[in-house]
């Protein structure tokens, strides 16, 4: 009979445990918000250790065990200190509502447990990859607290003690482990997303960044907003003066100045050789102008680059978004023409229709 609660309480916790593996590389693969992550990812937690508490295992009479540690412990390791905070408060809360004589004793544990975890998530941090003897390290302070309890009660059976400290370190190893495999895995793949929608050179969104921003711009946001082109003026003749290398400086500069001149919630990218898109909020259409004459006027004047003071101005053509759906292609090519009728009309000025 106790060999198969053994059976039982054990698949329950290896069940968990694989589910929650599960959620946690879809939440690294597909929540970028670190903060709205964190916040997943410690319900995810809480809500495995509240479910442990569910089918425990009956060591001894006075004493039985589950995995909500581990579950706390994990969160701790892999979500930081808001993670733990929500995953302890739906397990100390799940473990109040369960009543009988342990609940302060059980509440506490999972503190210790928290607060442990969290000290030998400091301790052990600046390993790219944590080795398995500092997660059977881990197991070991998780059963700290039981021990402690156990002792306290006069409940010190050395096999029953051994098991305990055996299942909290084969656990450890086993979840972070896990664990570890799915925050690379998820991390490689929100480098590769990075790399695949940002220009290489200035670190600007690239095309495929932007197309993706306006697939997710509402009706309602349209009607006030405007597509800008902006072009860096006589740049084949920077290149041709100064050398290649120099004209690379130059368009990191004019991304540089265009990140800083944009507003929150503006969205610039280059959209290839010297030229950049930016899609910004108007508070009217008739402002469209005003807000390209300024990022002319911000972008143009003197620059000092690689050592050589460069006169770098810009031509600027913008149009405002159709509140519609609408084909980018023929409102970027709109724009485009307003910026070669800002280049006919001498370059360095600005034209919005």
């Amino acid at each position: 009979m106790m060999s198969q609660e053994l059976l039982f309480a054990g698949l329950h916790a290896v069940g968990l445990v694989a589910i929650c593996t599960m959620a946690y590389g879809w939440f690294q693969r597909f929540v970028p918000h670190r903060i709205v992550r964190q916040l997943a990812i410690g319900g995810l937690l809480g809500t495995g250790a509240a479910l442990s508490m569910t089918q425990p295992y009956i060591m001894m009479d006075g004493y039985q065990a589950d995995s909500r540690n581990l579950f706390l412990a994990i969160s701790a390791a892999f979500g930081g200190a808001l993670s733990t905070l929500v995953s302890l408060t739906i397990a100390g809360l799940f473990r109040i509502s369960m009543s009988g004589h342990g609940v302060l004793v059980g509440v506490a544990t999972m503190t210790i447990a928290c607060i442990s975890a969290a000290i030998w998530t400091q301790a052990t941090r600046s390993k790219r990859r944590r080795s398995w003897e500092a997660w059977v390290m881990l197991g070991a302070i998780l059963s700290a607290p039981s021990l402690v309890i156990m002792a306290v009660f006069d409940l010190m059976d050395p096999s029953v003690v051994a098991a305990r400290i055996a299942a909290d370190m084969i656990g450890a190893v086993f979840f972070g482990r896990m664990f570890e495999s799915e925050l690379r895995r998820g991390n490689r793949e929100r480098q590769l997303n990075l790399e695949a929608s940002t220009d290489p050179l200035t670190g600007l969104p690239n095309r495929r960044a932007l197309m993706d921003y306006i697939d997710h711009i509402s009706p309602s946001e349209r009607e006030s907003m405007a597509l800008l082109v902006v072009d860096a003026d006589h740049f084949k003749s920077i290149n041709d003066q100064h050398g290649h290398d120099v004209g690379d400086e130059v368009l990191k500069m004019i991304a540089s100045s265009l990140s800083a001149s944009i507003r929150q919630g503006d969205f610039a990218e280059r959209f290839g050789g010297e030229e950049f898109a930016v899609l910004l909020r108007v508070d009217r259409p008739e402002n469209g102008y005003e807000m390209a004459e300024r990022l002319r006027r911000e972008l143009s004047g003197f620059h000092e680059v690689s050592g050589k003071r460069i006169n770098v101005t810009v031509s600027v053509g913008g149009v405002s978004l159709p509140p519609t759906k609408f084909d980018f292609q023929k409102v970027f090519r709109k724009a485009d023409a307003a910026l070669y009728a800002a280049k006919r009309l001498g370059r360095n000025c600005a034209v919005f229709v």
